[in-house]
């Protein structure tokens, strides 16, 4: 993903693979989806089952795909649902767990939250496995398997400084900044998700020249912290792209220049 300003005429392409969420904090344990769920999309739902490409239930799935990273769950929705920490549903992020329930609050399905109130999950015997949309009508809550689910205090508006003094590290030098949003305007494919395969996230998500900015560094910009998650061919050396939620944002905030420290 990336940008395309009509007014600076800035093109960043996204693979054309991207076509679905990624559970991001899943990326950030060393080992992208996209190099097994693709296989898997479309696959059988089967009550019962456990396995990716011969089919699998809901919990059967998660269980599954937590285990190829090294998380072992409960067999069940039910147990899978008190095997981390309880969060409310609308702090869920990428990478937790979503559990749906009755009207006795019992336990009938479990979805991993990809972000934007996507999922990914083992849905019917009808659409098998596939990227949903989160029911909030039945969620009544979510669960925190993983301790590198993306925090949201790297989140928030870019302009607020959330950088206390610690954690400035090296001085990278003078940056050109320039904005960009996840319409079609900017991008090529309006998907919201980066070329790293993570959920595009205002006050996170830069882009960024990976050979100046590794993909995974968190730099600082005028006091906020922001994570290296997306590139593009427009977006070259000194020159550092940051998301925003819509596209008049960021036409407004036009291009500037900035000091870029590496967060500590």
């Amino acid at each position: 993903m990336g940008a395309r300003f009509l007014s600076q005429a800035l093109h960043i392409k996204m693979s054309s693979r991207r076509k679905f969420l990624i559970p991001a904090a899943l990326v950030l344990i060393g080992v992208s989806l996209w190099n097994i769920l693709p296989d898997y999309l479309d696959n059988p739902y089967v009550w019962g089952g456990t396995s990716l490409t011969d089919g699998a239930d809901c919990s059967g799935f998660v269980q599954s795909i937590y285990r190829e990273y090294g998380y072992e769950l409960p067999r069940v929705a039910a147990e899978q649902a008190y095997a981390g920490t309880q969060i409310p549903v609308e702090d869920a992020l990428p990478g937790d767990l979503v559990f749906y329930a009755d009207d006795s609050r019992n336990i009938y399905h479990v979805v991993i939250y990809a972000g934007d109130n996507k999922t990914i999950e083992a849905q019917s015997s009808k659409t098998g496995i596939v990227q949903g949309t989160l029911d909030t009508a039945d969620a009544v809550w979510a669960v925190r398997l993983l301790e590198d689910s993306i925090s949201s205090s790297a989140s928030g508006n870019i302009s607020e400084v959330n950088a206390s003094s610690d954690m400035y590290g090296e001085n990278l030098g003078v940056f050109d900044l320039t904005y960009y949003c996840a319409c079609e305007i900017c991008c090529d494919v309006e998907t919201g998700i980066t070329a790293t395969g993570t959920p595009v996230v205002e006050g996170r998500t830069i882009a960024v020249d990976p050979s100046v900015i590794p993909c995974g560094t968190q730099v600082i910009i005028n006091g906020h912290v922001f994570t290296a998650e997306d590139c593009g061919g427009a977006v070259r050396g000194n020159h550092i792209d940051i998301y925003v939620n819509d596209h008049q944002t960021a036409l407004e905030l036009g291009r500037g220049q900035a000091e870029v420290y590496l967060a500590k």
